[in-house]
């Protein structure tokens, strides 16, 4: 309840609340119509998954002032490569959430406008807001990484009386295997360093392929789509729930 409560009680909370509704319905339509279920209960989850979308662009309206007020922050950081990312990121999220308040004005009938280019360049936005916050979470990364190599008291390597190359006779297959175990209990460090880049990391890397797919440069199914938007929605509901994992 007290967690329900905190994410009912802010804008944010309730609009990646209303996310993981909106993609959950465009899963459940997905598998229920692969699985050829009535096509009225389809068609009435499909209707669910465009009001969900509708009254977030309403939750988000006049968010474009934060992300300008946003830019004008981050181009005072002191870092480079920060400044860079994070500002030109806010903007592209401005540009994006603009784009989107105009097709939510379109959608309520307020005036007409052409849904299909604001669209396009609302979703050709979101994306590029989305690679330069991926961008931004492996100069994260490598931070973290330099923080890793100088404090950790243990080596990331796994060394060769580990868990699995014991049972690896042949030497060149140890070679194979070996420096992928390395990465791996290399990532487990980094994620208990940093647990707000790993969650943020694996947001991004979810929603990247939504306007991806959006745009033509990947073809995703729905259900897909779907899933990778629930994923990130949970993602970005845990950051609202504890703050270690905001970034």
């Amino acid at each position: 309840m007290d967690t329900w409560m905190k994410l009912n009680s802010s804008v944010i909370g309730k609009d990646r609340l209303i996310r993981l509704f909106q993609y959950g319905s465009k899963l459940l339509w997905y598998i229920l119509e692969q699985r050829k279920y009535s096509p009225s209960i389809i068609s009435k989850l499909k209707n669910l998954e465009y009001h969900f979308g509708t009254f977030r662009k309403l939750l988000r309206f006049g968010k474009f002032l934060e992300a300008i007020k946003g830019a004008w922050i981050t181009l005072h950081c002191a870092d480079v490569i920060y400044k860079v990312l994070l500002t030109l990121s806010k903007l592209a999220q401005a540009v994006f959430l603009f784009a989107d308040h105009i097709l939510w004005i379109g959608r309520v009938g307020l005036v007409k406008v052409k849904k299909s280019r604001w669209s396009t360049l609302s979703t050709r936005c979101w994306l590029y807001a989305i690679l330069l916050n991926l961008a931004r979470d492996i100069y994260e990364i490598h931070l973290a990484s330099t923080y890793v190599r100088r404090t950790s008291n243990r080596s990331v390597s796994w060394p060769h009386q580990g868990h699995f190359l014991p049972y690896i006779n042949d030497p060149s297959a140890q070679r194979i295997m070996e420096p992928l175990l390395n990465t791996t209990n290399y990532a487990k460090l980094l994620a208990r360093s940093r647990p707000d880049v790993a969650i943020d990391l694996l947001k991004n890397l979810c929603d990247v392929f939504i306007p991806l797919t959006s745009q033509g440069y990947t073809k995703l199914s729905a259900g897909v789509i779907g899933g990778l938007g629930v994923i990130s929605s949970l993602a970005g509901l845990l950051t609202v729930v504890d703050s270690r994992f905001k970034l």
